[in-house]
């Protein structure tokens, strides 16, 4: 269903957990990106120079854009973010058409690129990104079919493969990224199939596995990547159990801790990821409570907070901090936690400095930006909320090289 449909009747049924388990099902996209933002390259180098943009991230970066998604006006916002402040600034040319119902945006981890799972027509629009302006220009070839409920989505560390949730086709569908123009090559047995339902996906920093979450069974499924093809393979372990409803799920970046938002139980569950058959272990205390129906992660490059967007309710939104211990994985709200956001908090992106974090709140049409603080707190950027499209769903952060 549309996130207009879902806000409407989201205010009455977030007040028992029994609704909100059944708020979290259904085809509705969720997750990460929600997984974290990274940086950039510029278009079309080939993978053997990004070494790079090491030294380029590690100077400072440059410009830095923001993209998020809308599931009613069905186009990609655009906005140059303020490196001082965190303001955001609408892009030339900006909104870029895209699908029916796009669920979320996905930006490569050199910035090349943008894709975005388009639901009602089962595919996914790309485009290239300019570095100089932030405006994206469709990939050729673009969309690329998919499966029934695309949505969220995750790039490996190499940006060599791409994955997108399938959720009302319960799959997932991987890809070959041509690392020069963008266009997406789907890989032999793709789409692969996952638990039902399933509504984020996540790929660790390693690059050895993918992580999908089933909203339906309750759990969370780990696959291996073929490090040449991106092939995808079910460990024998999996899946394994979560809360109620999981929807978003993000690996830290030392890739040592998996966390899954469990939007029916109003809780994280922790695990530990076993480097060699990624199988998880239940981090002590886990499920952690202090997240509300939340419904996408981003996690700072540091790997020392986690920030959760909670869509509960139409106009109670919220954004969680956790600090993350660095031995344990452990999550412990952060001073002031949970922050007001709009309405309908639907996905969360830290960008590529650690500095700001941006929520996209569907129910208010409008992007909140935060500036982290010491010790993980959030305070509003000047002028936040930023006016957005019409259903705001998913957001990213990417910084061009």
């Amino acid at each position: 269903m549309r996130i207009s449909d879902f806000i409407r009747g989201a205010l009455s049924a977030c007040f028992a957990v029994a609704v909100l388990a059944a708020c979290g099902g259904g085809s509705s996209p969720g997750g990460v990106s929600p997984s974290m933002s990274v940086g950039a390259a510029q278009l079309g180098t080939p993978l053997g120079t990004r070494s790079a943009h090491k030294v380029h991230r590690a100077q400072g970066g440059q410009v830095e854009y923001v993209y998020e998604c809308n599931d009613i006006s069905d186009d990609v916002y655009a906005f140059q973010v303020n490196s001082s402040t965190g303001a955001l600034t609408s892009v030339t040319g900006s909104p870029f058409a895209v699908g029916d119902y796009p669920g979320g945006v996905t930006v490569d981890p050199y910035s090349q690129f943008v894709f975005v799972g388009n639901n009602n027509d089962a595919d996914v629009s790309a485009f290239t990104i300019n570095s100089s302006n932030g405006a994206l220009t469709p990939v050729s070839g673009s969309p690329f079919g998919a499966g029934e409920g695309a949505g969220y989505g995750a790039v490996d560390p190499t940006a060599r493969f791409f994955y997108v949730q399938n959720g009302a086709a319960a799959s997932v569908s991987g890809y070959s990224i041509d690392p020069s123009s963008g266009a997406l090559t789907q890989m032999p047995g793709s789409p692969f199939g996952v638990g039902g339902d399933d509504e984020g996906v996540a790929v660790d920093p390693r690059g050895k596995f993918a992580f999908v979450t089933s909203a339906s069974g309750n759990d969370v499924w780990v696959l291996t990547i073929d490090p040449s093809t991106g092939v995808l393979t079910q460990t024998s372990a999996s899946p394994f159990a979560t809360g109620s409803s999981p929807v978003p799920v993000v690996a830290s970046p030392t890739g040592q801790f998996l966390y899954v938002g469990n939007a029916g139980s109003a809780n994280i569950s922790a695990y530990t990821i076993n480097a060699s058959t990624g199988a998880l272990t239940p981090i002590h205390g886990s499920p952690f409570a202090g997240a509300s129906y939340p419904y996408g992660f981003s996690i700072t490059p540091s790997g020392k907070y986690l920030y959760a967007a909670n869509n509960c309710c139409s106009n109670l939104g919220t954004v969680s901090g956790f600090t993350i211990n660095a031995k344990s994985g452990k999550l412990t709200p952060v001073s002031g936690s949970p922050f007001a956001a709009g309405a309908g908090p639907h996905s969360a992106a830290v960008d590529p400095m650690g500095k700001f974090v941006y929520v996209a709140n569907a129910g208010s049409n409008s992007i909140s930006a935060y500036k982290i603080g010491s010790g993980g707190s959030l305070t509003p950027v000047a002028g936040s909320p930023f006016a957005a499209g019409t259903g705001p769903t998913g957001v990213a952060v990417a910084e061009p090289y």
